[in-house]
């Protein structure tokens, strides 16, 4: 049972449930997404962008160091060492 306090929010030390399951229209574009860009194309993306960044475009160094250093999610942590090797290579 998942108690809640006047407002409806959750009352301290009880957990949330697991959230709204992802609707079926978000997996199609995702889908589709994912379709319409495979890794390679991706690849071929990124690779035009460090060319880009290295010429000295601040849009495309921009958008290196959001993904590189911070905006995206990353499946491990790099350290403050492998970020400015990232940023050394990219400049």
């Amino acid at each position: 049972m998942y108690l809640r306090d006047e407002n409806g929010r959750f009352v301290p030390g009880t957990q949330g449930g697991p959230g709204r399951p992802r609707r079926a229209v978000e997996s199609d574009y995702l889908r589709a997404l994912s379709d319409a860009c495979p890794p390679e194309v991706w690849a071929e993306i990124c690779q035009r962008a460090v060319e880009t960044a290295r010429r000295g475009d601040p849009i495309a160094r921009a958008w290196l160091s959001r993904y590189l250093l911070a905006g995206a999610t990353l499946s491990q942590t790099l350290t403050a060492e492998e970020r400015m090797t990232l940023i050394t290579e990219i400049t």
